[in-house]
């Protein structure tokens, strides 16, 4: 999921950035955001897997069948290529604390590489 900050005609109003306060305004969007792609993604994989949707996991990039983890198939496949627009409705059920595996763990950051070669463009 890639969020898009600044135009808040297609993004969450995270208002005025004070004090470090985007990551708590803007988390829960996200984390909803990446919910719902989650839940069409396992849906998308259903007709792969002989399987009740519920059964299905995802993890790295790719789903499988809980009972089966051996097969899997992966996100580009499943998409094929195609970007998908979903309607966020807040229903799709969060990843619970205790699956965390990068939240509160040094991540390295894709942009800022851009940002210190002055590659980066700013407004």
């Amino acid at each position: 999921v890639e969020m898009i900050l600044g135009d808040t005609r297609r993004t969450p109003d995270q208002g005025p950035t004070i004090a470090s306060a985007s990551i708590q305004v803007s988390a829960v969007p996200l984390r909803q955001a990446a919910a719902e792609a989650r839940r069409f993604l396992l849906r998308q994989a259903g007709s792969h897997f002989p399987v009740h949707p519920d059964s299905l996991r995802s993890e790295n990039g790719q789903v499988f069948a809980a009972a089966n983890p051996q097969r899997r198939i992966g996100y580009g496949e499943l998409l094929r290529g195609q970007r998908f627009n979903l309607n966020i409705d807040g229903k799709a059920p969060l990843k619970p604390r205790s699956e965390y595996r990068l939240v509160g763990k040094p991540v390295r950051r894709g942009d800022i590489p851009a940002k210190l070669t002055g590659q980066l463009t700013y407004v």
